[in-house]
Parts: C-alpha cells; sequence; structure tokens
C-alpha cells in the first residue's frame, strides 16, 4: 500500500484546497480568432535546403512558454493561459487568459485544447476549439483529480477518500459528454489507477494498472472510445510505473532499469533488444517508437523500435542531437555547432532521419544570432516550427516556420560543395603589398570535415604584408542563395540579398560570408575580389 499511499497524497497536494466554484465569477481575456485547419497535413520538411517560409515577433505573457502544434494552430502555453497562432502564417488567430489564476494541467487531443486552472476561488476544467480558441466546456472538476487524454478523450481518475478507491469517468474532450466510466475486472483487494500521467504515444490506449498489495501486478489496455479491455497482462517484476515510456500501435512499451524494452499489447509481452529508455523523451513515428541517448556524448545515436515487429534500429548522429520531434513519418532532431562558434556560420542543424530505412542527414538552418537557441515546436503543412527567446527580453520569442526546397549535394553544407567556396589564398592575393617570407601561411581545408563528423569548416589564410601587418582571411559558410547568407549573419528580413553587409565577425558579399582581420584597406580588398567573382 506504500505505493498507492504515496499517489494519493500527491493528488491531494495537487488539488489542494477545493470548493464548488462558481464558473461566471472567473474573469477572463478570452479573443476568438481562425486558424487554418482543412487541408493541413503535420507533415515537416522533406530533404533539401531550409528556408524560412514565415517569421514573426511575439510578445507573450510568460518567459516559461511552451509551444506545440496541433493541425494547422501553433499553440502556446503560459502560467496564466494560451495563445492560438496560424501554424501557415505564424499570424496571431486567438488567445485565452484568466487574469490572476494559474494553469496547472494542460493537453490537447481531438481539436479541443484543456486546461485546468487554479485560483483562489478554486480549480477550474475548461476546453478550447484549437482552431478558434471557441469555448467548447466548462466545469468545476472534482477534488483529488488527475487526467490523461487519448485520441479525443479525457479519461478522468477521482480518488474517493472515504472509500479510499479511484473512479474512472471518460469524456468527449469536444463535448464534454460522459463516453463511458468504471474499470476492468480486478482481483480481489486490488486497486486501478492510471500509471504515470506524463505517458508520450499515439493514445491508441487508455492504460490502466492493477495494484494488488502494494504491487503493480498487471496492466490492462482500454479502448479509449469505449472503454472495453482490448488486453490484459502480468507486468514483468520487477515493475515501476516509470518505466513505461510510451503507448503505439495498440501495445505499452516498458523500459526497465537496465532490462532490455518489453512489449505489451495483444499479442503478449515480447522483449525486444533494444537499450533501457531510462530517463528519456520517446516519440512516435507510425508504428515506431524512437528516443536519444541521454548519456554517450560519444556516440550520439537514436534508437527505434518497430512495435508491431520488433525490429530495432540504432541510428547515429554526427553530434548529440537535442528536440527529437516527429511529424509521424519523420523525426527531426536538432543539433548544434557541427560549424564551430564563429558568427556567420549555421548555429543549428535539422537532423531528419527516417525511421523505416535509418537513415540521417543534418540540415543547416540559417538564423540570427540576435535571439537565443532554437527550440523545436512541431511540423505542419511541410514545414518544421521553431521558437527562439530573445537574450534581452526573455518573454518575447521569434517564431519561424522553415519549409524546404529542392537542392543539391552535400545537403549539409545547403547545397554548396566545400570544393566550390572561394579559396582564402586567393583572397588574400587581393591585398596590395609585399609579403614577408613564409607568408602566406594557409590552414589547410578538408573537403568533407562536416560529412565525417569533424566539428570546424571554416577556412584560413594569414599573411605578414608591408604597411600592413598581419592579416587574415577567414571563409566562413557560402550559401546556395543570397537570401540564406543575409538571414545568418543578422537575421533581418529587411535587410536586401544583394547588399553587402558588415557585422561585428563577418562581412558578407552576395552568398559569401568571411572573416577579414587587419586594416581596413585590406577589408576593402577582399570584398572588391569578392565582387569582381561571377560566381562566387
Amino acid at each position: 500500500m506504500a505505493r498507492m499511499l504515496t499517489f494519493v497524497l500527491t493528488l491531494i497536494l495537487a488539488a489542494g484546497a477545493c470548493s464548488p466554484l462558481d464558473l461566471s465569477d472567473v474573469p477572463t481575456d478570452h479573443q476568438v480568432g481562425q486558424a487554418a485547419r482543412a487541408g493541413v497535413s503535420s507533415d515537416g520538411p522533406a530533404l533539401g535546403l531550409l528556408t524560412a517560409d514565415w517569421q514573426v515577433e511575439a510578445d507573450l505573457t510568460d518567459v516559461s512558454t511552451e509551444f506545440q502544434v496541433d493541425g494547422g494552430t501553433l499553440l502556446a502555453f503560459a502560467t496564466d493561459g494560451v495563445t492560438g497562432f496560424d501554424a501557415t502564417t505564424g499570424k496571431k488567430a486567438w488567445h485565452y487568459r484568466e487574469p490572476g489564476r494559474t494553469t496547472t494541467w494542460s493537453k490537447v487531443t481531438g481539436d479541443a485544447v484543456l486546461l485546468r486552472t487554479k485560483g483562489e476561488a478554486g480549480d477550474r476544467l475548461v476546453a478550447l476549439d484549437s482552431g478558434t480558441g471557441r469555448l467548447l466546456w466548462e466545469r468545476d472538476p472534482e477534488p483529488n483529480t488527475t487526467y490523461v487524454v487519448a485520441r479525443g478523450v479525457l479519461v478522468q481518475e477521482v480518488y474517493r477518500l472515504s472509500e479510499h478507491k479511484n473512479e474512472f469517468t471518460a469524456f468527449d474532450a469536444r463535448t464534454g459528454d460522459e463516453l463511458w466510466n468504471g474499470m476492468p475486472g480486478l482481483g480481489a483487494g486490488c486497486q486501478a489507477y492510471l500509471p504515470w500521467v506524463g505517458l508520450s504515444g499515439d493514445g491508441s490506449l487508455v492504460v490502466m494498472a492493477e495494484e494488488c498489495s502494494g504491487r503493480t501486478k498487471r496492466l490492462h489496455g482500454l479502448d479509449p472510445a469505449g472503454g472495453d479491455p482490448l488486453w490484459s497482462l502480468d507486468t514483468p517484476s520487477p515493475f515501476d510505473a516509470h518505466g513505461m515510456i510510451s503507448v503505439v500501435a495498440g501495445s505499452a512499451v516498458i523500459s526497465p532499469p537496465s532490462r532490455s524494452v518489453i512489449i505489451l499489447g495483444r499479442d503478449g509481452a515480447r522483449q525486444v533488444p533494444a537499450d533501457s529508455c531510462d530517463g528519456c523523451r520517446p516519440v512516435v513515428a507510425g508504428d515506431q517508437v524512437a528516443w536519444k541517448d541521454e548519456y554517450d556524448a560519444r556516440q550520439p545515436r537514436v534508437t527505434v523500435v518497430n512495435v508491431r515487429t520488433g525490429a530495432v534500429k540504432v541510428v547515429k548522429s554526427p553530434a548529440p542531437s537535442w528536440d527529437l520531434i516527429s511529424d509521424g513519418r519523420r523525426l527531426y532532431g536538432r543539433l548544434q555547432w557541427l560549424a564551430g562558434r564563429a558568427e556567420g556560420t549555421p548555429r543549428h542543424w535539422a537532423t531528419v532521419i527516417d525511421p523505416i530505412t535509418g537513415s540521417s542527414r543534418a540540415l543547416p538552418i540559417h538564423n540570427g544570432p540576435d535571439h537565443g537557441f532554437l527550440h523545436w515546436a512541431g511540423t505542419a503543412g511541410g514545414r518544421l516550427i521553431t521558437t527562439e527567446r530573445h537574450h534581452e527580453q526573455p518573454a518575447r520569442f521569434r517564431l519561424t516556420a522553415y519549409s524546404s526546397i529542392p537542392a543539391a549535394e552535400p545537403l549539409e553544407y545547403g547545397g554548396v560543395d566545400p570544393r566550390d567556396w572561394p579559396n582564402c589564398a586567393d583572397l588574400l592575393t587581393a591585398v596590395p603589398g609585399k609579403r614577408h617570407p613564409g607568408s602566406p601561411d594557409t590552414k589547410a581545408r578538408s573537403d568533407d570535415s562536416l560529412l565525417r563528423g569533424a566539428m570546424q569548416v571554416p577556412f584560413t589564410c594569414r599573411a605578414d604584408i608591408a604597411g600592413i601587418g598581419r592579416v587574415r582571411v577567414t571563409v566562413l559558410w557560402v550559401t546556395k542563395r543570397p537570401q540564406e547568407a543575409d538571414a545568418l549573419l543578422d537575421g533581418k528580413p529587411g535587410t536586401p540579398p544583394d547588399a553587402d553587409e558588415i557585422a561585428d565577425d563577418g562581412i558578407r558579399v552576395g552568398r559569401v560570408i568571411v572573416q577579414v582581420e587587419g586594416s581596413d584597406e585590406a577589408e576593402r580588398a577582399v570584398v572588391r575580389r569578392l565582387r569582381s567573382m561571377e560566381s562566387p
């Protein structure tokens, strides 16, 4: 009973002091609108050259805002409410806030945004249409309640303190109507509970755990719409509810610490030879569940398990990956600093992984340096939607959607082979003056350094020139189009792509970004040489 008592105490503390709430007494700041919905797929970009489809600056109310994409809506969840943006244009569509109150739980399912809020007057449960922000229903939630969602269904677990048992009721997430209640048949003296409400997956199951004499003995997979048991299986021993990592294609995926992964479903229990997912954040793509290795930075990899067949793939990555998300078919990871840390080189790459073939490609993202690190919000209509928080204004976010256009190899360099980059030695010869002995000193470059996983790309030449002193020229990056070089250097969409730009550490001439260290005369000479090149 120790585990059950801990669970009960957690629910009581989460619920706080609850009393019947007059919903009309809750002040709201509510504006409805319309985001795209019809015909917007969940697909992310295909392999190619990533280019900004739209970009907006959003002043939000909370520095800890979390983002999620649902259909054609980009949702921004803050502590006091939620804002919806059109995922196809970036325009703000609607918002809902309860000033002075706090959002304690939020989920999206079946085109419905579900919020539980808390304030001095008590708790409130609200459902909004994800496309318009329109209020669908509201109610005063019961005390000691926790929730899970699955394919448009909200499942409520209420602990009855006087009876020392849990009760379960499922509601239609859009209408609020009750769909079913109760639980599967349990053994004598056993209790049921919803294990780990933070479970990720495709919503194909509601998983209920059966606890007997303080030990979780069985798991029951229920149909979300009707509550009918689809399978009931004994749990592996020992079992920890936090070891259940995902629900995929009607099966529960369990990753016991230091053991192989176990799949429970209609075909029984199967053990698959995959490394443990202890503490990981898995994502689902079709019949596959995938997670990145959280610990081994020397050999970054993503493990992919096919839940139906039990097949396991290990996909290697050129660098540690963050923000692994899925569009239902492909996986998108976030890499950093593949080309070094110099201004004028990409800071982020999107790793596109095909979980079926196991292929992995890294596509550079050309974004400016004036905001923080990129984070993946989700995918919609062939776009990868990213968020960046401003350095000096933490509640200000840059939202950008990247789509792809066809590009030649090598994709890791944005379709421009480094062997076709301007030669730094040729640029250095444009600087007039007599060279001292031993000049120029050219840093040898590897033509496929990034493709082999090396961390440095810039190619540098140095020379001591009479009357000028030491001059160093570094070719930082070359893009397929001037637009990408423009975005990479300053991120300001108002700058004409064909105009030369000078930043703190870089110079852009067309689609070439270089760094010149030395006199102003040397800088001007290199710029003139780049301008004279017909195809830099």
